[in-house]
């Protein structure tokens, strides 16, 4: 009984701990295959680059996840005798809490980003009012707020929120601009994937190597925004960039909120918003036939993501089939097990 119970206590942290492991190394290779790219991917559509890092971000968990579950687990199901005399090392055990720690973190963080935007909906639900017509077929409200607030909130049912004074200060043209920007965060599922991104960051907690990447999808999402509200009429660009000018000079340092994860609004750091005005501003009618043209180039980069999830998922099951595989990674399991001793 007892080395049944130890056979199983040693396949969960042996799970854990290849997931740790393997998470991080992959995790180091993309942030290193990043940096090569980095430079290389700057002239591609916004939504393109994008789509690019979000699968950068979440390469290391889905293979480390499909090593761990195709491979491992059933090398470690098939040849590992079930009244094994090995035991759980405190070296092994300690790599396995870190890594209960760090996935119970993303889901505790999770939990606690869908809490914070619901009370934040709430509270601001309280003091606003709706607006007659909801854009974009979403609910609208005119919101009473310090911070010029233009917020699309939510994940499962996303509202709008406009603070009253960009009503009061943007032109009509200015605010269907930073609108049709907000429709590009919902139909791009912005909100979604900065969940996924920020539980994805928080599962690694040895290696904060994906701040860089963050960074740059955070900064692609912003301006491929900009591209979707741009891309029936050039002539929104410069309302937008008008926008975004009158927005940078409402904000100041005391009325900034923080904001859950769980919010998609207009974006206002100084240095990004300075980028965005000059791109949008050198946006011409030669850049909308550009831009026409990389809508194409940016739904062969999303084909390409699900051919090369499709690849890896046949070869992990042709993989987890294969006798020979299986013993290979067993033993890797004896080497990993015996070096934590």
């Amino acid at each position: 009984m007892r080395e049944a119970a130890m056979y199983e206590l040693l396949g969960l942290c042996l799970a854990l701990a290849s997931l740790l492991a393997l998470n991080t190394l992959i995790s180091l290779l993309t942030a290193l295959l990043w940096r090569g790219l980095e430079s290389r991917v700057g002239a591609w559509p916004a939504m393109a680059r994008a789509r690019l890092v979000f699968a950068l971000r979440w390469l290391p968990l889905l293979l480390a996840l499909g090593v761990v579950g195709l491979l491992l687990l059933p090398a470690y199901a098939t040849h590992e005798p079930r009244h094994t005399v090995e035991t759980v090392s405190v070296k092994l055990a300690l790599l396995a809490v870190l890594s209960a720690v760090g996935l119970l973190l993303a889901l505790w963080r999770g939990v606690a980003a869908w809490l914070a935007t619901r009370q934040l909906v709430r509270a601001w639900l309280r003091q606003a009012e709706r607006l007659p017509e909801g854009a974009y077929g979403l609910p609208a409200y005119r919101l009473a707020h310090p911070f010029p607030v233009l917020a699309l909130v939510g994940v499962w049912r996303p509202r709008l929120f406009i603070a009253e004074q960009l009503l009061d200060t943007l032109s009509p043209a200015e605010l269907a601009a930073a609108l049709a920007h907000e429709a590009g965060h919902l139909a791009a599922c912005d909100n979604v994937k900065r969940a996924l991104l920020r539980a994805c960051r928080d599962v690694l907690t040895l290696v904060p190597c994906g701040r860089a990447l963050d960074r740059a999808w955070h900064e692609a999402a912003e301006e491929a925004a900009d591209e979707y509200a741009t891309r029936h009429d050039q002539t929104a660009a410069l309302e937008l960039a008008g926008a975004l000018v009158k927005i940078g000079r409402l904000v100041t340092p005391v009325t900034r909120p923080a904001m859950p994860v769980g919010v998609s609004f207009i974006g206002y750091e100084q240095g990004t918003l300075t980028r965005r005005v000059q791109r949008l501003a050198d946006m011409t009618d030669a850049g909308a036939a550009q831009a026409a043209s990389g809508n194409g180039f940016t739904r062969s980069v999303a084909l390409m993501h699900w051919v090369v999830l499709g690849a890896l998922t046949v070869l992990a099951l042709a993989a987890a089939s294969n006798p020979a595989l299986l013993t290979a990674a067993h033993h890797a399991l004896e080497f990993f097990v015996h070096s934590l001793q």
